[in-house]
């Protein structure tokens, strides 16, 4: 956890400094480590308590939906990367 909260950290506060988009693919991409270190704990955590029973399809279905959410927010972040300014 300490990595993850570390590289989130550290990709947020680069994303202010960014000039290419190959930055941008490095920093999404420390991120996107962070965010694997950080969202397993977190969903279980929340998700166990409301489902004792069936905690396996719940996680599963939970997990799944924060990675297609984090996947689907790409094309969002390259578009306010150009609207910022990025040369390309």
């Amino acid at each position: 956890m300490i990595y993850g909260s570390v590289a989130m950290g550290a990709a947020v506060a680069a994303l202010g400094w960014l000039r290419e988009p190959w930055q941008l693919f490095t920093a999404l991409a420390v991120m996107g480590t962070g965010w694997a270190c950080l969202s397993l704990t977190a969903i279980t955590s929340a998700i166990l308590p409301w489902f004792p029973e069936r905690s396996a399809p719940a996680i599963t279905l939970a997990l799944t939906g924060a990675s297609v959410g984090a996947c689907s927010s790409c094309p969002g972040w390259w578009r306010s990367a150009r609207a910022a300014g990025s040369r390309r």
